[in-house]
Formats: structure tokens, C-alpha cells, sequence
């Protein structure tokens, strides 16, 4: 018995046993880093991919906004709306009639445009014109909109949503009064429909699960195809990785220099590792 087992103890299958550890443990820390390596890749790759979904979907989102740029910039330099408002500005306001005209030019406008609910023109001293119902501009949007409409110069400032219709988006611009040196005439202000910023319809029909959510200037959100139950904020906030229970997204996020606004898309992390599975 002790011969038997000395013949197990030998030298050289201590020799060998502690060979196939220590190839066990070089095996077992090349595995370790390869899968880490491995996954890192795959993960940069799936961000690259997303950064170009991001890139493209803002270029969609900025082309929008050059419509409704081009929209407000054509009823502010109008012949009529100009001067209209330099006779209200010099103490002779428009009658009934003179306003009632601008129903249709308003309406010409619109309709270069479908997301563009409805427009309203005001004058320096915030009363409207157009429509008839002599509201007030200040009654109308938040004083600071207005300071930063002025600020602007005529520069297109998004003012968020409209307290009156969650649906719709407001965006003011101040009226200069183009043949009096640029002066302050009144503001434009349009509604638009958030269904305009609609902006994942090629995504759906590549059966691709990218998930795209729009976000203002105050983190509210704009338009979004988010299936789940994650915070605006929180995805704002948030590194490349979100978790959401036990499912991990990648997110990508792009600022729009027009806007502020930030676009986010996120892509469920396993899609990104889905056919390398075994």
C-alpha cells in the first residue's frame, strides 16, 4: 500500500499535476481577457453604429427645424406683416378688415407645412393681431421666451410645449421691420405638431430595436418610441450603459446646435452580441 502510494507521489507527478494547474490558470486568465477584449469590441463597434444612427437621425431633426426657421423667417419678412406692424409700431393699429388678411396669408404659409398646427403675429406691446381675440403675448408664452426671443434678433427660440395643447410645440421669433433699420416690429409665433419630429420611421422597418427619444432644452420630452420605463433625465445623466431591471441599453447621445435639444438612441446591449452567441 505505501509502495502504491509513493508511486503516485513521485516527483514526476507532482511535477506533471503542478504543470496542468498552472496551464489551467494561464488558460483560465487568456479566457478572461479574451472575453474582455471581446466584449469591449463588440461594444465599441455597437456604439459606432449608433453614433451613426444618432448622427443621421439629427440630420433629419435639423432639416425639420430649417422648415420651421424658413416658415417664420417668410411670414416675419412679409410685405404685408411688415407693414402692418410698422403702422401699429407708429400709432396707427390695424383694423378689421387688415387683420382679417391675414388669415390667408397665414394660411398660404402653413401649408408648406403639415406638422404646422396654427400661427399667431403680435405686436412690440404683446397684443395679437392675428388672431383676432387681442390676447396677450406674455399671457401666451413665459417672459423668458420673449427676453430670449429678443436676445435672438430674430433667431427662432423653441419655448417648449403649449401650455393649452400638450401636443404641440411652440417656437416665437421677433419681427424686424426691415425698411426702419431693422427695428423691432412684433413676433411670430408658431404651433407645431410634436408628431413633426417624428423621427424613427426607417428604423421600424428595418426591424432594427434602436429606440429613439427626443429631449428640449429642460429635459422634457419631444417625441419618443421608448418601449420602456426609464426617466428622461436619468438617460441624460447616464454613461454610455443604462439599466433598465436586468436589461442593459448602450446609449448614444447628440446635441443639436440649433435647437439645444438632445437626441438619444438606445439599443438593448444584447442585440449587440446577438450572433456571437453559442
Amino acid at each position: 500500500m505505501q509502495r502504491k502510494s509513493g508511486r503516485y507521489n513521485s516527483l514526476r507527478n507532482q511535477i506533471f499535476v503542478g504543470f496542468v494547474m498552472v496551464m489551467l490558470i494561464v488558460l483560465l486568465l487568456a479566457g478572461v481577457t479574451a472575453y474582455d477584449r471581446v466584449a469591449a469590441l463588440l461594444k465599441s463597434n455597437a456604439e459606432k453604429h449608433i453614433h451613426q444612427t444618432a448622427v443621421q437621425a439629427s440630420g433629419r431633426l435639423d432639416a425639420l427645424i430649417a422648415q420651421v426657421n424658413s416658415l417664420t423667417a417668410q411670414v416675419a419678412d412679409d410685405s404685408y406683416v411688415q407693414r402692418l406692424l410698422s403702422e401699429e409700431k407708429h400709432g396707427k393699429p390695424a383694423t378689421f378688415n387688415q387683420r382679417q388678411a391675414l388669415l390667408q396669408i397665414a394660411g398660404s404659409y402653413q401649408s408648406f407645412i403639415n406638422g404646422a398646427q396654427s400661427m399667431e403675429i403680435y405686436t412690440t406691446g404683446y397684443n395679437r393681431i392675428f388672431p383676432m381675440d387681442d390676447r396677450s403675448l406674455d399671457l401666451r408664452v413665459e417672459r423668458s421666451w420673449i427676453t430670449q426671443a429678443d436676445e435672438g434678433k430674430g433667431r427662432l427660440v423653441w419655448a417648449g410645449s403649449d401650455p393649452e395643447d400638450p401636443g404641440v410645440l411652440l417656437a416665437i421669433r421677433r419681427i424686424n421691420l426691415l425698411e426702419h433699420s431693422f427695428e423691432h416690429g412684433g413676433y411670430v409665433v408658431v404651433r407645431m405638431q410634436r408628431s413633426f419630429f417624428q423621427l424613427n420611421d426607417s428604423n421600424e422597418a428595418e426591424g432594427s430595436q434602436d429606440s429613439i427619444l427626443l429631449l428640449d432644452g429642460d429635459g422634457e420630452v419631444v417625441t419618443s418610441n421608448l418601449q420602456i420605463n426609464l426617466d428622461p433625465k436619468a438617460i441624460l445623466d447616464s454613461g454610455s450603459v443604462v439599466q433598465n431591471g436586468e436589461e442593459s441599453y448602450i446609449v448614444v447621445r447628440h446635441k443639436s446646435e440649433l435647437t439645444g435639444w438632445t437626441l438619444a438612441v438606445l439599443t438593448p446591449l444584447g442585440e449587440t452580441t446577438e450572433g456571437y452567441r453559442s
